[in-house]
This record gives structure tokens, sequence and C-alpha cells, in this order.
């Protein structure tokens, strides 16, 4: 099942929905490359500002709900796991 970002809630996913957003490393950086994902950094400013991937958007956690309007629409959503 596909929500919209529109309707994400941040406690509202199922365990499934989770693990299905799920994505390898590779499939990743190809789909980057081909503009098709936007990876989204969700740390704190001073976190990311230590280190980060060049391609990634900084919006912290505690802002992501106000913040929707700067994401791609039609981006796919997945979730890398921690590093």
């Amino acid at each position: 099942m596909r929500r919209s970002l529109t309707t994400i809630s941040l406690t509202g996913f199922t365990y499934q929905e989770r693990k299905d957003m799920k994505i390898e490393s590779k499939k990743l950086v190809d789909l980057l490359k081909k503009g098709e994902v936007q990876l989204i950094d969700l740390r704190f400013p001073e976190e990311f500002a230590a280190w980060h991937m060049e391609f990634a958007k900084n919006i912290p956690l505690n802002e992501f709900p106000s913040r929707l309007n700067e994401l791609q629409k039609q981006a796919h959503r997945h979730r890398l796991p921690p590093l």
C-alpha cells in the first residue's frame, strides 16, 4: 500500500509498511542519479554539518511535519537503515 506524503504520520506506519520502504544502497544511488528519489537526512543540523552525503537535504525530524512542502512531490519513499 502506498500512502501520499500528506497522509504520513510519523508514528502511524505498520511493521510491514516500514519493511517495504527499505532500500539497498546500490538501488538508492541508481535512483538518485535518475532524480527519482530525494534523500532526506532527519538529524539535527549540528550532526548534519559534522558529516552528511552531498546529495542529502537536511530537515530535522522535529521540523519535518511543517516542511513537507520542501519534498519532491514525485519522489519515491524509502527508508535507509541507520549508518
